[in-house]
């Protein structure tokens, strides 16, 4: 098959390996059909089809009992590393040279999706047990973690996701989707659709909850903010900021909720009251678009930063400026207070992230991203954990106190544009101009995830025979049990290599 993806060149043929039978022992059966070497086998459990994959970017679907080729899918130019039958028997994954993941149905070899992430070879794939999940591993030293359910926050490729935001009880995700000029509603818990609020106008830029959740609040390029009853559904306001070429661009809730602050395409920060929703105050001064707005944890202070790279403080009762602080860094397109509210975080598009003694007003560390252009930025509600996403798709995650990035997420093809965090900092929200992410921070959730989908511990044979020279053990054995009854978990013998 082909897809809209480039692929890697081709790499040599794998040399033929062909151990010597075993004593008194004959092959019941020789299948042929690859012009080239057999990289993986597989059999569906139903036991009647079994796949083998190869070098000639061929995946052969064989009738066991007949021993004969029932259909084939061609993955060319890749060549195909490993392959896998759901429980149902009803799909196939193929894990190729590329780092991609494929799933034809078995029936008729038709295509169904495709997963992409890997920065090189996928050498392993498994379907977890009640085929929802698939894991993959590979050469760059990963394991990942997929959803078959392609209906889940799965949204259309041309669906532009500039910005998502979760509510502060956990419940609820909030996206605009393109198609309908509507934002979504989303299930965080269940991933399910809820409902579409309507009219959200062309595009959407920023949205914002209200602290107690009751409002949700939009910003797009038509220079309107829009305000939606979360309860209703309904629209309870529609403001200006003063015409289509000031493009309003974020908004935020001071903590109280009384006050709804948007940055705009002109450089200005609008304030209003959110109980008529009358204007209260317009603060000038960026030069070019402010790109970023946010109330300081006391409500005290509003940030802003912008296309002139500076970081611009108000007062939030009188609108009063207080600092203009230049960041060096070219565009600045995002920015979050700790919830302390004694370091403020800026996004620069030379790929830093700033942070900020809030009391002293002084840089006190810049984190070098090197991922692109740093698009959005969030951090946890204990203020330990910071996520950072990046033009280049990935969404990096960094401890703030040692100032050490601790993992690097990817997955998004078209840029990671937003990520935000549950209030238990369990869960990661990421936005992209392709797909909303979700990604499992719990270890212990993971690790049940992993070997749900790996299944019973690898005996001491199995593991000789795939790993001969990698001393045995059995991971999933020290920390599966006691984690799926709720008990502690012990001490793996094994140990993940840090992110570089």
């Amino acid at each position: 098959m082909s897809t809209s993806r480039a692929r890697s060149p081709r790499r040599p043929a794998l040399p033929p390996r062909c151990p010597p039978a075993a004593s008194g022992r004959r092959a019941l059966a020789v299948l042929e059909g690859h012009t080239n070497s057999v990289t993986t086998v597989a059999f569906a459990l139903s036991g009647v089809s079994g796949a083998s994959g190869g070098t000639d970017g061929k995946v052969k679907h064989w009738d066991v009992a007949r021993r004969r080729l029932r259909s084939d899918v061609d993955s060319n130019p890749a060549q195909v590393r490993s392959v896998a039958f759901s429980p149902d028997s009803r799909l196939i994954a193929v894990g190729n040279d590329t780092g991609d993941t494929e799933i034809w149905t078995v029936e008729d070899g038709q295509y169904v999706t495709e997963f992409t992430g890997h920065a090189d070879a996928v050498l392993t794939v498994a379907f977890s047990r009640d085929g929802k999940r698939i894991a993959t591993g590979g050469v760059d030293r990963t394991v990942r973690l997929w959803s078959t359910d392609t209906s889940v926050l799965t949204l259309r490729p041309d669906a532009a996701q500039y910005r998502v935001a979760v509510s502060h009880d956990g419940r609820w995700i909030a996206a605009y989707n393109t198609h309908d000029e509507s934002v979504d509603l989303w299930d965080l818990r269940t991933q399910r659709h809820i409902a579409s609020l309507p009219d959200a106008g062309e595009l959407t830029w920023g949205l914002a909850f209200s602290p107690d959740d009751g409002l949700l609040a939009s910003a797009g390029p038509s220079g309107e903010v829009r305000v939606w009853d979360t309860g209703s559904r309904r629209s309870v306001a529609v403001l200006d900021t003063a015409g289509p070429k000031r493009k309003a661009q974020a908004v935020h809730f001071s903590p109280d909720g009384r006050s709804l602050a948007a940055a705009d395409g002109m450089g200005n920060v609008t304030v209003w009251d959110t109980d008529r929703f009358r204007t209260r105050m317009t603060m000038k001064g960026h030069e070019g678009a402010a790109f970023g707005v946010e109330f300081s944890p006391d409500g005290r202070t509003i940030a802003s930063v912008g296309e002139d790279s500076t970081l611009r403080l108000w007062d939030a009762r009188s609108g009063r400026s207080l600092a203009v602080l230049d960041n060096h860094a070219g565009m600045t397109f995002d920015l979050a207070y700790a919830p302390d509210g004694r370091t403020l975080i800026t996004g620069n598009n030379d790929g830093t992230v700033h942070l900020r003694d809030v009391g002293t007003r002084t840089r006190r560390a810049t984190l070098d991203i090197s991922a692109g252009t740093v698009y959005g930025i969030a951090v946890d509600a204990g203020g330990t954990s910071l996520a950072v996403a990046n033009s280049d798709g990935t969404v990096q995650l960094w401890d703030i106190s040692s100032e050490r990035r601790t993992a690097t997420l990817t997955g998004h093809t078209l840029g990671a544009i937003t990520a935000a965090f549950s209030p238990s900092g369990s869960t990661l929200v990421s936005s992209g101009n392709d797909t909303i992410g979700l990604w499992d921070l719990d270890a212990g959730r993971a690790t049940r995830h992993i070997c749900d989908v790996v299944g019973p511990a690898v005996d001491r044979d199995r593991w000789r025979k795939l790993m001969p020279d990698v001393p045995f053990h059995t991971p999933c054995s020290w920390t599966y049990g006691d984690i799926r009854t709720g008990g502690p978990a012990r001490r793996p013998r094994f140990r993940v290599p840090p992110d570089p």
